[in-house]
């Protein structure tokens, strides 16, 4: 029998279900809101958007559920598409505060195409719901023998799936109560990679926020070209400066490294840009009365 043409995917004692659904909604609870958008893949009846909606006020819920139990969801739910690529379609890009996926990837045989295709449903800020068998789903059972599952997890396969993915993971999670049979199971709450320039543009403007004029960079090393660096045309930087005479001169980034200078520094704004060296660095500022009130840490930019 294809898929397709299953029903009653969730066709189990109604103690096991109602075991299942309480675990998945005290998971869930906390992190929702009313008039969030929410797609379930893999929604089955319906079940589990019926307790969400009835919960929380305002929920819009759509399913994806490819089998005959879209009959019953849709009397659950709000809508139900067959296929995610017909969700995208009906929903467009960037629509789903949540995307939830309850036992769903194991059965997906294009991996990276499936989890293409949840990233542009997702909005920016939004999140993905994941569950999945903990390599059998039971300790007592060496190996899943589910002829519908083609792929197998553990935590570790997991993440290095998302990350390959360009999906990072928020948190993760074993001892997840699907049934009797799967009652290991992994559960992480997922996002999308925030790309480069977008970190680039946010740690900009928190240095903007905090410091908001012109100032020095002291300690021209490796935090100095792993942090700054790579921003440092975005930022009103006046001189570079280090204690080593070896960077002496030296051009970086279209500046001169120069020593400390008090003539010329001493009512300078300095970022100290070493986190290992920072105490040192402080140290000799003071020494030559340097104001306490006008040195900045990168440590604490970084690390608010």
């Amino acid at each position: 029998m294809r898929y397709e043409d299953k029903f009653s995917r969730n066709n189990l004692p109604s103690k096991y279900l109602q075991k299942k659904l309480t675990d998945r909604m005290d998971y869930l609870r906390p992190l929702l809101a009313p008039n969030l958008s929410i797609a379930e893949i893999g929604c089955a009846e319906g079940f589990l958007g019926e307790r969400i909606k009835e919960s929380i006020k305002g929920i819009h819920y759509w399913g994806v559920e490819p089998s005959l139990d879209a009959k019953e969801a849709v009397k659950r739910i709000d809508n139900v598409a067959s296929s995610t690529t017909q969700l995208l379609n009906q929903c467009g890009n960037n629509y789903f505060d949540f995307i939830l996926a309850f036992h769903v990837l194991e059965h997906i045989e294009d991996l990276q195409k499936e989890l293409q295709t949840w990233s542009k449903l997702l909005k920016d800020d939004g999140l993905i719901i994941v569950e999945v068998p903990n390599g059998s789903g039971n300790a007592l059972v060496a190996c899943d023998r589910n002829l519908e599952h083609v792929h197998f997890f553990t935590p570790a396969a997991h993440g290095c799936l998302m990350y390959n993915n360009r999906i990072s993971i928020a948190s993760i999670s074993t001892g997840h109560y699907e049934s009797p049979a799967y009652n290991d199971c992994i559960r992480a709450t997922l996002k999308p990679m925030t790309s480069t320039s977008a970190k680039e543009r946010a740690l900009t403007d928190r240095i903007m926020s905090l410091i908001g004029k012109s100032f020095s960079i002291i300690g021209i090393g490796g935090d100095f070209r792993s942090y700054l660096m790579p921003i440092i045309e975005n930022l009103p930087i006046t001189s570079l400066v280090d204690n080593n005479t070896a960077l002496h001169g030296l051009e970086v980034c279209g500046m001169k490294v120069e020593p400390y200078d008090s003539r010329i520094h001493h009512d300078a704004l300095m970022m100290v840009s070493s986190i290992r060296y920072e105490d040192e660095i402080i140290d000799t500022l003071l020494e030559r009365k340097h104001p306490m009130a006008s040195i900045i840490k990168l440590s604490s930019i970084l690390n608010p």
